[in-house]
């Protein structure tokens, strides 16, 4: 075999190849279509359900008045009360070689967490990183502290 019929039958599979996906995309499926505008109708919903659940939620209403709320931990977001407690929080971003990065997410804490817990989640991974990322640690560190310094004042 030489090299021109090795040309001529690449260039049959390949004409093959091609014809085989353009011709195999027309016999698929169109995707299905959401219907915004459709109404659901909740009242339809709860004539199949049996006679005895209004029975069974209350007494899950009852058990759950008697369980105390657990105490909140140092990693969960600090409660808010007052104007704030209405108010979003939101993510804290900063800027680090040229991208966006999440300063809550890059320290391991939940987003809402007190600048103490920041402070130690920062301090415990510069314990546990290499030296060459201490200036990233440090960005995602001062973002948050700096965010929650001007909500102070």
């Amino acid at each position: 075999m030489n090299s021109q019929q090795l040309f001529y039958i690449n260039i049959i599979l390949g004409v093959f190849f091609i014809a085989y996906f353009v011709l195999g995309r027309s016999r698929q499926k169109s995707p299905t279509k959401l219907n915004l505008r459709a109404v659901s109708r909740p009242e339809n919903l709860t004539e199949n359900l049996p006679q005895n659940l209004p029975q069974i939620s209350s007494s899950v209403n009852q058990s759950k008045q008697q369980i105390p709320e657990p105490k909140q931990s140092l990693l969960e977001p600090e409660s808010l009360t007052g104007p704030q407690k209405a108010s979003k929080q939101l993510s804290i971003f900063f800027m680090y070689n040229g991208h966006d990065w999440e300063a809550h997410e890059v320290l391991g804490i939940p987003q809402g967490a007190s600048v103490e817990v920041a402070t130690r989640a920062y301090q415990d991974q510069l314990k546990t990183t290499q030296p060459t990322s201490y200036e990233f640690l440090e960005s995602a560190y001062n973002a948050i502290f700096t965010k929650r310094r001007n909500q102070k004042l």
